[in-house]
């Protein structure tokens, strides 16, 4: 009870430029995007210039929450390449560079890379705005069944918020991490990572307790028989029983080296349903506009 209790008490991480300058004005619409793009295995520099200009293209379009899909700077199926000590510190390498080229950009971006904390390797989403790590959210259920083998690789999320160094600075690092506009409070942002999903009691449940209205979801989300209509009610349920924005964003299926093939899928929800998503194993960017005022009012 104790741990789970903790999980209602988050740290918030405030970022004064995470705003679109106009926001006061827009009377609570967000305009946000995922992406996805052909990964290439353990490529992490063209991983990194297909999603700038992913990026960009988001931002000219006045997206103000861009999401990526989960270890998306190194592509999810690459195997046993993911512990090569190289692999890792070239992907500490283009997370720098990710962060300076967002400087002067007032979107949140949001984009899956492993990264070592101590000894032991995550499955994290960065956060990210104008030019700054907010903050690392690792992943917290690890799978090891079927064809997934990720307690291999990855430890799951500690119980307690922390830091992580990355190129010499440390940043906040945890599960229990919900970043909100300082200009805009309501617009608050929580982070769970493909598997957390699946669970019978996810993150966004104490994520959606503790404040969070909009839910990011970066997934590597493989593809088999029916699973897109239970995909597609998982979310649906999630966005109105919690009262929230759920943005889900799964790898591309051209990624896939391995004997899955990944779904593409993307789809962005409120409590009223699915309102924006994609074809299955397509790429690009989806686009939507949240209505904050509106979750506030059913929440």
């Amino acid at each position: 009870y104790n741990s789970m209790n903790k999980l209602t008490k988050p740290t918030f991480v405030e970022k004064s430029k995470f705003k679109i300058d106009q926001q006061d004005v827009n009377y609570g619409f967000i305009n946000v995007a995922t992406c996805n793009f052909k990964g290439k295995i353990s490529g992490v520099k063209s991983n990194y210039e297909q999603m700038i200009k992913l990026i960009d293209e988001a931002s000219n379009n006045q997206s103000k929450i861009i999401l990526f899909p989960e270890l998306c700077l190194c592509s999810y199926t690459l195997g046993d390449i993911i512990l090569n000590d190289d692999l890792l510190d070239t992907v500490n390498e283009y997370i720098i560079k990710l962060k300076d080229y967002t400087k002067g950009n007032d979107s949140l971006i949001i984009f899956g890379a492993p990264l070592k904390n101590g000894n032991k390797l995550f499955n994290c989403a960065v956060v990210m705005c104008n030019g700054e790590i907010l903050g690392v959210v690792p992943k917290s259920n690890i799978p090891d069944y079927n064809e997934f083998y990720e307690k291999r690789y990855f430890e799951k999320a500690p119980i307690e918020n922390g830091k992580i160094r990355i190129n010499g600075n440390l940043y906040p690092f945890g599960v229990h991490l919900l970043f909100r506009n300082s200009r805009y409070i309501n617009e608050i942002v929580a982070i769970e990572i493909c598997e957390d999903f699946w669970m019978n009691i996810a993150p966004s449940t104490y994520h959606s307790e503790a404040g969070a209205r909009i839910i990011c979801n970066l997934s590597a989300s493989n593809e088999t028989l029916r699973k897109d209509e239970y995909r597609r009610s998982l979310i649906t349920t999630t966005a109105n029983k919690e009262k929230v924005a759920y943005l889900y964003c799964s790898s591309s299926a051209n990624e896939s080296t391995a004997d899955v093939i990944m779904s593409g899928k993307m789809a962005i929800a409120d409590p009223s349903g699915i309102i924006a998503e994609n074809d299955l194993f397509s790429e690009g960017i989806l686009y939507s506009t949240i209505d904050l005022d509106y979750i506030d009012s059913e929440r």
